[in-house]
């Protein structure tokens, strides 16, 4: 069984440390599979944990890259598309930034681009098209960070959300491991 089939995004140093523990084991002939199971419970609890210790603002954004990814996977190959999900990711990480030194409100048309001179008026709307596209389609995260008091204002110019960016909590634990806590 493996770690991913839990329904998590285990990093490969979490997959890797839980492999080191089991292999560094003297397990009975038979028993391997017990271990494995015991390992992915672990693995499991472990991570729900780590979930619940996180921020709404954090898992928001963990949430809008796993979309990010699956999107990316499942892209059939048109340019438009690939071009939305280029500002998507852009996007994304351009918010966790604004939202991570922001001190008041984040304008979400700062995002925008100024466009090119030597754009035609054609160019020009077809790059703002694809670039209020991939905002649009940031909607929940949008909606996510709101709800967490994170003060935004769309591109309608409405204000969102309630309080200031910085009164938020960032709870990161990265270097806790699944070997450390498991026990056979």
């Amino acid at each position: 069984m493996a770690l991913s089939s839990l329904g998590e995004d285990p990093t490969a140093s979490r997959i890797q440390a839980v492999q080191c523990a089991i292999g560094a084991m003297e397990i009975p002939d038979g028993a391997r599979d017990e271990a494995v199971k015991a390992a992915v419970i672990a693995a499991s609890v472990k991570l729900a944990a780590s979930d619940q210790r996180m921020s709404p603002i954090d898992r928001a954004f963990d949430q809008a890259e796993e979309a990010l990814r699956s999107a990316q996977q499942q892209h059939t190959g048109s340019y438009w598309n690939a071009a939305v999900l280029r500002v998507r990711g852009s996007f994304i990480g351009w918010l966790r930034a604004e939202v991570s030194r922001a001190t008041g409100e984040i304008q979400l048309s700062e995002f925008l681009s100024e466009g090119d001179p030597d754009d035609t008026p054609d160019d020009e709307r077809e790059v703002r098209d694809r670039e209020t596209e991939g905002i649009h389609s940031c909607s929940r995260l949008i909606d996510e960070l709101a709800a967490a008091g994170v003060r935004i204002v769309d591109l309608n110019g409405e204000l969102r959300g309630g309080i200031d960016c910085n009164a938020a909590t960032h709870v990161t634990d990265a270097d806790e491991t699944v070997a450390r806590d498991f026990t056979p």
